[in-house]
């Protein structure tokens, strides 16, 4: 591996997959196809090329402009500090 890895993404890896799940693909230095990251939910959505994938992110950031940013911010929070079991 040879990389500390950051708090953070560990908590978001295990926010999606398992703890254990988690632990195993970070410290094996696990490398997801993009099939794979999209079946376990690590993304979203997959684009087959840049310009699809500009077009999604768009999408994704209109839809973003419509939810007032102080509720979504809160809402974010909440999500991560009640996580469910």
């Amino acid at each position: 591996l040879g990389i500390i890895m950051p708090a953070p993404i560990i908590k978001t890896m295990q926010s999606i997959l398992s703890t254990r799940q988690s632990e195993i693909a970070i410290l094996n230095g696990t490398l997801f196809t993009t099939e794979e990251a999209l079946k376990v939910g690590l993304i979203d959505e997959i684009a087959s090329d840049k310009s699809e994938a500009i077009i999604k992110c768009e999408k994704y950031l209109n839809r973003l402009k419509k939810i007032p940013p102080n509720a979504r911010g809160k809402t974010k929070q909440n999500i991560r500090r009640f996580p469910s079991y």
